[in-house]
């Protein structure tokens, strides 16, 4: 894939090139002719070439992540889980092998029991949720630097040596990660206490992707043309090829991929372009030092596809549907609407564990939600049975993002 691509973007910035020097003979004689003009701008004396590194420092501006295909599970289905008489659980477990009577008795206890889903369902009214999908507050981060090294060729557009057009054909791929940054949240534990819970993603890599950033360069180079300084100043302009793009498995078990792999990522191509300046440095007949710097803005888009999505209680997603911190007094107290400790959705998921597997007698019991994954993973089989279906289906998510690129460029360059 690597060449196809390179080949790609060799040719698109070989032949930006290649358009931009045809321009230069329309200052000389109207009546030249195309072939005539490329002849000229081709002229020995206004070509030259650069090898060197490119090193460049991306700041991310990034929203939240949001749900694209729908929440996973709503409330309407923990109700109709719950609905007196219900046997949805059962019936589920029934359909994955379970003895009638063990399913029976963990829809009794699970399903219709007031501390069992039912309290899920009346902490997502407290907390105004009809649907459990993406927690609010996930943003990407990408890696802060990033290098490779590069060929370019370029012309200068007349004989004064004052313009020039320059493109990168070639440069080695550029290799980043992507982190995961959100927010914590307050909790309160069996002693009724609050604390902060840490976003269960921090600081994670989650995304690994390489990327080839054909660059066009257009500058006006100052004083003469034999001078051994020379700055210029100009444009900038790249367009970023994203590629062989992957979710680590870290993001994978959290948004509930079943399997390895089940999570893949893409990111949308993106162009930019913004101001450039740098300087020429003659150290030898036709051999110079370049330098330049430039700033590019480019706005992208990830697509997260979860496919066969099923959360156990060692799902972090779950975690992270507690409250946003609230605001304190000055003596470090919590005041406002959102101080009432109330148990949040993942409160109540975590003692549903602990009271319906972790205080479990019965080992024949226990050893079914062990075997699908706790309260958690017995609720995920129950929706995925209501929808028809093994697990609770693929789900989309995205992320819009906004890098804002300093690429740096340090080259050897030969004029011809």
């Amino acid at each position: 894939m690597n060449r196809s691509v390179w080949a790609r973007s060799g040719m698109a910035a070989a032949a930006t090139l290649m358009l931009a020097m045809g321009q230069v003979g329309v200052a000389h004689a109207e009546e030249d002719s195309l072939s005539l003009k490329i002849a000229n701008a081709l002229r020995g004396d206004r070509l030259f070439m650069r090898a060197g590194a490119i090193f460049v420092k991306v700041k991310t501006k990034s929203g939240d992540t949001y749900d694209v295909t729908g929440p996973v599970m709503t409330k309407a289905e923990f109700e109709q889980m719950t609905a007196p008489g219900a046997t949805v659980v059962r019936d589920a477990l029934v359909a994955r092998g379970v003895a009638t009577n063990l399913a029976t008795s963990i829809n009794s206890n699970l399903a219709v029991n007031a501390n069992g889903l039912r309290l899920l369902v009346q902490t997502m009214d407290e907390q105004g949720l009809t649907a459990l999908g993406t927690p609010p507050g996930i943003q990407a981060v990408a890696k802060e630097s990033m290098g490779t090294a590069g060929f370019s060729i370029g012309a200068y557009l007349g004989d004064e040596h004052t313009w020039a057009v320059e493109a990168y054909v070639l440069a080695a791929p550029l290799s980043t990660s992507v982190t995961a940054k959100g927010r914590s949240t307050v909790r309160v534990d069996d002693e009724k206490v609050e604390y902060q819970q840490p976003f269960g993603l921090q600081g994670q890599k989650i995304i690994t992707t390489k990327l080839l950033p054909p660059v066009l360069m257009f500058g006006r180079y100052w004083g003469d043309k034999t001078a051994k300084f020379r700055p210029y100043t100009g444009i900038l302009a790249t367009y970023s090829i994203f590629y062989d793009t992957k979710a680590t498995e870290a993001l994978n078990s959290y948004v509930g991929g079943s399997n390895p792999g089940d999570t893949t990522v893409s990111l949308k191509n993106a162009f930019g372009a913004g101001p450039m300046l740098g300087f020429k440095y003659q150290v030898a007949d036709g051999w110079h030092v370049n330098f330049n710097l430039g700033s590019v803005k480019l706005k992208t888009q990830g697509t997260l596809v979860t496919r066969n999505t099923y959360f156990t209680r060692n799902s972090g997603a779950i975690e992270d549907f507690g409250r946003p911190d609230f605001t304190r007094d000055a003596n470090g107290n919590p005041v406002g609407p959102d101080a009432d400790p109330k148990a949040t959705v993942s409160d109540t998921i975590r003692t549903g564990e602990s009271l319906f597997v972790g205080n479990q007698r019965n080992a024949n019991i226990k050893a079914i939600y062990d075997q699908f994954g706790g309260v958690a993973g017995v609720s995920s089989l129950a929706v995925g049975y209501l929808r028809g279906q093994k697990d609770l289906g693929t789900f989309v998510r995205k992320a819009d993002t906004t890098l804002t690129t300093t690429m740096f460029m340090l080259n050897v360059g030969h004029d011809f």
